[in-house]
């Protein structure tokens, strides 16, 4: 008769099994020869019988239920036998996962760059980290797929994203399970998101002019993400003496200009006061000498 057990059942994905087929005989004889294993209809390999037993090791076997048989090819005093089905389990393996932010803060519409990592004791996980944002309904920020790293048993993947909201963030990585993987989350990552800073300019035009000539202040407004709203162009004693609406040029620009022709004859200072929006803080751009010239009059 034939019969073969594991080492191990269950056994964890990826991990090795080692079958052991055990051949006797009604007479006592010790049984020489091989003995072939499979799983089902697929061949695994097959021993050569010391003192009528042999040992076979596999690491790839799949998730899952495994009908194992092994098949005696019998010797000159031994007819060949089969053994009755043995059912060994592999189970899906534990992981790990961990996440990392390149910061803990940043400035509103910066790329936040995410590495996720996902360990396992039994082999390279393979399949998708979802990411999601604890601190908005689990709401999801992206996904990643991974690949295998340098460090072993270890697969990686990045994830970046420049959406998050003016806000604390905490994000969380879930490894999703696969029939191999069990699946598992990471600690929350605390992400702030706050506003951008700004820097103001001031330039007018023309510089000198002549009295009763418009004069056209141009204002210019850069940040991370365009600027919006209304600035004040002020005086000497910081009174406004008008305003106008900020308009992006492109993704960091904004630009406005206000023109008048009532300066008084003389060389002041003039400045641009930036109030900040949603996503950028206020800045004041830096102060600029202008002077009116009187009419010169010939007679």
């Amino acid at each position: 008769t034939v019969s073969v057990t594991s080492d191990a059942n269950p056994q964890l994905f990826a991990r090795a099994v080692t079958f052991t087929a055990l051949v006797t005989s009604g007479d006592g004889s010790v049984a020489t020869g091989t003995v072939s294993l499979s799983d089902g209809t697929i061949p695994l390999g097959s021993c050569t019988l010391t003192a009528g037993t042999c040992e076979l090791t596999t690491a790839a076997l799949a998730a899952g239920s495994h009908p194992i048989v092994a098949r005696y090819s019998g010797d000159p005093l031994h007819v060949g036998a089969i053994s009755e089905t043995y059912s060994q389990s592999i189970v899906a393996s534990p992981t790990t996962t961990t996440m990392t932010a390149s910061s803990s803060s940043y400035p509103y519409g910066a790329t936040v760059r995410l590495s996720i990592a996902v360990d396992s004791t039994t082999g390279v996980p393979a399949g998708t980290v979802v990411v999601t944002d604890a601190a908005f309904a689990d709401a999801e920020v992206g996904r990643c797929t991974l690949a295998a790293s340098a460090t072993p048993l270890t697969a990686t993947c990045d994830l970046t994203t420049n959406s998050l909201s003016l806000a604390d963030h905490l994000l969380v990585a879930t490894f999703q399970a696969t029939a191999s993987y069990l699946g598992s989350a990471s600690a929350q990552v605390p992400v702030h998101v706050g506003q951008t800073a700004s820097t103001t300019t001031l330039s007018v035009s023309p510089n000198p002019s002549t009295v009763g000539d418009p004069v056209t202040f141009t204002v210019l407004v850069e940040a991370d993400t365009a600027a919006t709203g209304d600035v004040a162009i002020t005086d000497g004693t910081g009174a406004t003496i008008g305003s106008c609406t900020l308009q992006a040029l492109d993704a960091t620009r904004s630009r406005c200009d206000w023109t008048t022709a009532t300066l008084a004859v003389g060389t002041q200072t003039f400045g641009a006061a930036y109030p900040g929006d949603l996503n950028a803080l206020a800045s004041n751009a830096a102060a600029v000498r202008h002077t009116v010239r009187a009419t010169t009059v010939t007679t």
